[in-house]
């Protein structure tokens, strides 16, 4: 919500997509031009767009079908790539079995109004350390996710900059770290 956003950014009133819990969700694959290839997403907030499926469905092109070999160009202006790494890194550590890497569902993308790119975020938590350990390439082949099998997996800069995030956050995952602030 944009409670949640105000920490995170400076503009909350940004187009606001949810994804909702779906075992075999729609992963920000593109199905087409029109609003009707996406009947898993909602609406939360139209961020002022006139038609908000617009920027939601060049998205889901960009990391289907976006030039891996220029993605900084084709791809990180609309999506943004770095921080929804961060995301997904996040996502594998905690095994969150509702989560964009494990179903392709219950996420949210929010379009920053201040650089107009759109952020992969986590919606809900309520089923993370479900399993021991996952794989840290979780999903990397899967085709329908592209965040993972493409922008993520396809670019080996962004594969390496996938594996430095999951070290940094790895690091800091652990007891020692978390007992004061849970206690």
């Amino acid at each position: 919500n944009k409670t949640m956003l105000s920490t995170h950014f400076a503009d909350t009133s940004g187009l606001r997509i949810k994804c909702a819990n779906n075992p075999n969700g729609p992963g920000l694959r593109y199905n087409g031009s029109t609003q009707a290839g996406y009947p898993g997403y909602e609406i939360k907030d139209d961020g002022g767009f006139a038609d908000p499926w617009a920027p939601h469905i060049a998205v889901c092109n960009a990391v289907t079908n976006g030039v891996l070999a220029n993605w900084q160009t084709t791809i990180d202006p609309i999506f943004a790539v770095d921080p929804s790494i961060w995301s997904v890194v996040f996502e594998n550590i905690l095994t969150d079995d509702d989560s964009y890497i494990h179903k392709g569902a219950d996420f949210m993308t929010y379009r920053n109004p201040t650089d107009g790119r759109t952020y992969l975020l986590q919606t809900d938590a309520n089923e993370t350390f479900t399993i021991s350990s996952w794989s840290p390439t979780l999903n990397f082949t899967a085709t329908t996710k592209p965040v993972l099998n493409r922008v993520i997996s396809g670019v080996p800069e962004n594969r390496q900059r996938y594996f430095a995030h999951y070290r940094t956050a790895n690091a800091d995952l652990n007891w020692p770290y978390f007992e004061p602030r849970a206690t």
